[in-house]
């Protein structure tokens, strides 16, 4: 269960929050629409411990105060804490912005964009630490959350490409260099391409639609799904069926009025009597 609200885009109802709800008593549930449980995946029993969350033991929570990775990786995030964690910290998404998914969060032309960020559907956060030469002057920086492009080859396999490069394997848990940046990018493990139903909605303007994964564990983006050419056939013989519906009824209600109006006209004043 969530400490706090954020983004549709990250808030999950796993079967432990389903089964606690359940078993207050309160509440009837459907566990079947239960989410993947992504917090805390893999980390043992100690997971979520004050010692586990301030000993840098685990990815799941930060220190420091630079830009970092939501734990989902759909957004860029700030290390912070509240209430709820007792003095734990966690990169939660930055206020303005922190989209990787969102394509038009892309503020800059090529040329001023040193680390290689690449928005959109497809894409997520990863620490890098990725640069390239600006004129004549290489820049340098320490690993922060940056948005590059992802693709699945498999579970917990997947591939990245940042602007300007071909797609270059990612090593979950490693990280990689690519080619015409220094630094590199560090390759989450256990995140990325084993979750069918963590990715953005595919409307924007709801926190719907999560399921959007092929079975290969491909991400299926919002054009595949528009320019599919099944998906287009349907939806022409739909339009062809429903404007003929229309027209029936319209001609089948312009028949019945006029079979009306015969008939009225055709009764003799004396049958009012």
């Amino acid at each position: 269960m969530a400490a706090a609200l954020g983004d549709p885009t990250t808030v999950r109802i796993d079967p432990v929050t389903l089964a606690a709800l359940r078993d207050t008593g309160w509440y009837s549930v459907n566990l079947s629409r239960a989410q993947s449980l992504v917090w805390g995946d893999g980390e043992g029993a100690n997971f979520g411990s004050l010692s586990t969350c301030k000993d840098n033991s685990s990815t799941f929570f930060c220190s420091g105060s630079g830009v970092g990775c939501h734990f989902l990786h759909l957004h860029k995030g700030k290390c912070q804490t509240d209430p709820y964690l007792e003095g734990c910290r966690v990169y939660k998404p930055l206020e303005n912005g922190s989209e990787c998914w969102r394509k038009e969060n892309t503020r800059w032309s090529p040329a001023e964009n040193w680390s290689g960020e690449m928005f959109g559907f497809d894409s997520r956060c990863f620490f890098s630490s990725l640069s390239r030469q600006v004129g004549d002057v290489w820049t340098s920086s320490s690993a922060e959350g940056r948005c590059y492009r992802h693709r699945c080859s498999g579970p917990n396999r997947y591939q990245i490409q940042v602007s300007g490069s071909e797609w270059v394997d990612c090593p979950a848990g490693g990280a990689v260099q690519v080619k015409g940046y220094g630094g590199e990018v560090f390759c989450p493990d256990r995140r990325l391409c084993l979750y069918s139903d963590v990715s953005p909605p595919l409307d924007r303007n709801s926190s719907s639609g999560f399921p959007t994964c092929g079975p290969d564990g491909t991400v299926i983006s919002p054009q595949d799904v528009t320019r599919s050419p099944l998906r287009s056939a349907v939806q022409a013989v739909s339009l062809w069926f429903g404007a003929v519906c229309v027209s029936v009824t319209l001609l089948v209600s312009y028949w019945k009025c006029r079979t009306c109006m015969f008939r009225s006209s055709s009764v003799a004043p004396e049958d009012h009597l």
